[in-house]
């Protein structure tokens, strides 16, 4: 069986390392990291073809350098690497965001299909 390879981003050690004791104990998941929110971060993703990203740092909206660290690393992550999920585990907020990408292709009916689809709106904190 094939474990699930789960990269992990954090903004402090410590909750790196908790994290990290917590995913360990899942028999089919294989922990790539903890590393840090730097210009590195994506080139570990290149090199080590994780199928899922975990991203840990201070609560989306703080002004902390590693929120906004989070916020970039997720997007930049959703840009080059389509279809690969982003969890973001955020201090303080008692939730858990998941992003994925996709394309679809480039023609007018399947824009139109995507903004005429229903979209979830009570998760957008309204």
């Amino acid at each position: 069986m094939r474990k699930q390879r789960i990269a992990l981003f954090c903004a402090e050690d410590l909750l790196g390392e908790g994290l990290e004791h917590l995913l360990s104990r899942l028999v089919d998941v294989e922990i790539l990291g903890p590393w840090s929110m730097d210009e590195t971060a994506i080139q570990h993703l290149e090199s080590q073809s994780p199928d899922l990203v975990v991203i840990a740092g201070n609560r989306p909206g703080d002004d902390s350098a590693s929120s906004q660290q989070a916020a970039l690393l997720t997007g930049r992550i959703l840009e080059i690497h389509i279809g690969l999920p982003v969890v973001q585990v955020m201090l303080d907020d008692n939730q858990v965001r998941v992003y994925n990408s996709h394309t679809v292709p480039a023609r007018s009916a399947d824009l139109i299909e995507i903004i005429r689809r229903p979209h979830d709106t009570h998760n957008h904190g309204h």
